[in-house]
């Protein structure tokens, strides 16, 4: 059972730090098409930031706690119970 805790463990820290989505733009010039560089990645952690550097307070905590850290808390105390 704790192999199980651990594992779920590691794929709930690998699914919240890996990107979520990715906007790319498109050019077209005549019938080519140039892919550019992504102009946005959405990340758990990346959403956060954005949301407190543009001066909100409770929804970056409220998301952090709920999201972020909650879930390894249940975790957490499920592998020493």
């Amino acid at each position: 059972m704790t192999f199980l805790i651990l594992l779920n463990i590691a794929l709930l820290n690998a699914s919240n730090t890996s990107t979520r989505a990715t906007v790319n733009t498109y050019i077209s010039i005549g019938n080519s098409q140039v892919i550019t560089m992504p102009v946005s990645d959405f990340r758990l952690m990346n959403s956060v930031e954005d949301m407190w550097t543009a001066g909100l307070s409770t929804l970056p905590v409220l998301i952090m706690v709920f999201s972020g850290i909650w879930h390894y808390a249940k975790l957490v105390i499920l592998l020493f119970t």
